[in-house]
């Protein structure tokens, strides 16, 4: 009896066991959005036209047109957009589990030409593992937005727009994380030691440049209005607080990457804050109810481009305006509602609803200007500020207007134009917007010489190892 007993003990045990023990196996992608001509070829098939909701295996390679576009979630918080004129082997997916749960999912790309730009959920930064492989080396990442390209003659680069890439390649191992804010721009090759260029002046000398920054916003914006799950998002639904968590994740990586464009991109801030503004308050969205989100939209690009106040107020304001009131009247036609006055009072509604935002937007511009300026007031005043330094702040005080009446008439304008461009598009009468919003000026700051060191903003280092 005694052994019977001891052979179901050690049958138990093992068990108990096996439920725990880490068990790896291969995984598949999917292809979640495509846009224009991708063409996928399967292992050991001839190519063929991609559909949405396709399972991607490893070794499957995937081909865009011209117009296409593949945005490919490897796994979930991982998610690959394939830009157009591009090639790409899907190398590895693997994902490990533990007791019914993700430890550890991992991605590598193959990037033979093109572009892809990568968007990956810092929340899930402790189980992602991330890379995209070039002719040159591997840029690898956990929770970060990056960009990489290798163009027609095999030369490779990597943007990194937010959090921290590492990147590996037969001449060392360098870390580019962004510090201050500053995305950050590295050609593959470099020798070791080598430091990161700030992405703006990497644009300034090579302006093709600027249209990869401002790809990649839209593409992070896809994602956002989609809630893929690289910005916290689900397919499934999730609980009050899951969809909270959502929405902060998905403000949080959308805020970071507008910061990060508008620093690089200053003369494209007022398309960066169209795409994103346009995103979060698209119903798809988690952030689709929180004006918090478009605030601190406003808030990333104005801090970003302070000298374009206004242009940010407009064009924050007529995304808001467009988007919620085509929304509303698409839903409304696609419940069956056809009477012309009917559909214009739909229009009309969206339009008082929105106004509350434009509001938002409107007294967040005015904010962030006067913090701007009330830092620039410090740093130019600073007896440890280094002359660079003092320089830009004092550029700064002469060129930031501090007016709030040319902000809230370009929120009135923004809005009026995104109620028109609304009515054109779904085709309704145009609804009346409010007069320009009032707002509250905040009071000037005073401000004493600051007895910290001031580190540059470009300072940041790649470490060789």
């Amino acid at each position: 009896m005694r052994p019977i007993k001891n052979l179901f003990s050690l049958l138990t045990v093992s068990a108990i066991a096996g439920l725990f023990a880490a068990s790896a196996f291969g995984h598949e992608g999917k292809l979640v959005k495509l846009t224009g001509t991708v063409e996928v070829q399967l292992p050991g098939q001839p190519a063929a036209p991609a559909t949405l909701g396709m399972m991607i295996p490893e070794g499957t390679v995937i081909k865009t047109g011209t117009d296409g576009e593949a945005f490919l979630e490897a796994f979930d918080g991982g998610v690959a957009t394939v830009t157009n004129n591009s090639t790409v082997n899907v190398e590895k997916l693997n994902v490990v589990t533990q007791g019914g749960k993700v430890i550890s999912q991992e991605a590598m790309l193959d990037l033979k030409r093109g572009n892809i730009v990568s968007t990956l959920d810092p929340t899930k930064k402790n189980i992602n593992h991330y890379g995209v492989r070039t002719p040159k080396g591997v840029a690898a990442a956990r929770g970060t937005v990056l960009s990489v390209v290798v163009d027609g003659l095999g030369g490779s680069s990597v943007s990194v727009l937010t959090g921290t890439v590492v990147v590996t390649s037969t001449l060392g191992t360098f870390t580019l994380p962004v510090g201050g804010g500053v995305p950050l721009f590295l050609a593959f090759g470099s020798p070791a030691g080598t430091l990161p260029t700030p992405l703006s002046v990497a644009v300034a000398a090579n302006p093709a440049l600027a249209a990869e920054v401002v790809a990649a916003v839209r593409v992070v914006a896809t994602n956002v209005a989609a809630s893929s799950s690289a910005v916290g998002g689900s397919s499934t639904g999730g609980t009050t607080a899951q969809n909270t968590a959502a929405t902060d994740t998905a403000t949080s990586i959308m805020t970071a990457v507008v910061k990060a464009a508008a620093t690089a991109v200053p003369t494209e801030v007022k398309a960066i804050t169209q795409t994103a503004v346009a995103a979060v308050s698209s119903s798809g969205s988690a952030t689709s109810n929180s004006s918090a989100a478009v605030a601190a939209i406003t808030e990333a690009a104005v801090t970003a481009a302070p000298k374009q106040a206004a242009v940010i107020a407009e064009a924050a304001s007529t995304a808001v305006v467009q988007t919620k009131v085509a929304e509303a009247v698409a839903a409304a036609k696609t419940s069956g509602v056809t009477d012309a006055a009917a559909l214009a009072q739909v229009a009309q509604t969206a339009t008082n609803t929105a106004q509350a935002t434009v509001q938002v937007v409107a007294q967040t511009t005015v904010n962030t200007v006067a913090t701007v300026v009330a830092q620039a007031t410090q740093t130019a005043n600073s007896p440890t500020a280094t002359p660079d330094q003092k320089a830009a702040a004092n550029q700064t005080l002469a060129t930031v207007s501090t007016d709030p009446t040319a902000v809230t008439n370009a929120a009135a304008s923004g809005a009026n134009t995104g109620a028109s461009n609304a009515a054109t598009q779904q085709q309704v009468a145009t609804p009346v917007t409010s007069p320009s919003p009032t707002v509250t000026t905040p009071p000037p700051t005073t401000t004493t010489p600051s007895t910290a060191v001031n580190t540059p903003l470009d300072s940041t280092t790649i470490s060789p190892h």
